[in-house]
C-alpha cells in the first residue's frame, strides 16, 4: 500500500516566509538555523521557500532554532 504525501501549498508557504522575516530580523543566517535546528542549510533553505511539507517536529525545531513562539510561524495562514 502506497501513502500519498500532499504536496505543499499556500500554508507552506506562508510558514517559510513568517520564518525567514524572523530568521532575517535576527540577523540569523540560514546556516546558523541549520545548526540549532540540527538539520542542514538545504532543508531550511526549502522549508523557507514552502518546497517540503513541515513536519509537527520541524515546526517545533523550527520555532525554538529561531527562538520565537509556534503562532509567530503559523500567523496569517491563507485558508484552505
Amino acid at each position: 500500500m502506497s501513502r500519498s504525501v500532499r504536496p505543499p501549498g499556500p500554508r507552506a508557504l506562508k510558514i517559510g516566509e513568517n520564518a525567514r522575516a524572523i530568521r532575517e530580523k535576527k540577523r540569523l543566517t540560514r546556516r546558523d538555523l541549520a545548526e540549532r535546528m540540527g538539520c542542514t542549510e538545504s532543508v531550511v533553505a526549502n522549508l523557507e521557500l514552502g518546497r517540503s511539507v513541515m513536519t509537527a517536529e520541524q515546526l517545533l525545531d523550527l520555532s525554538e532554532g529561531l527562538g520565537c513562539r509556534l503562532w509567530l510561524l503559523l500567523r496569517d495562514l491563507p485558508e484552505r
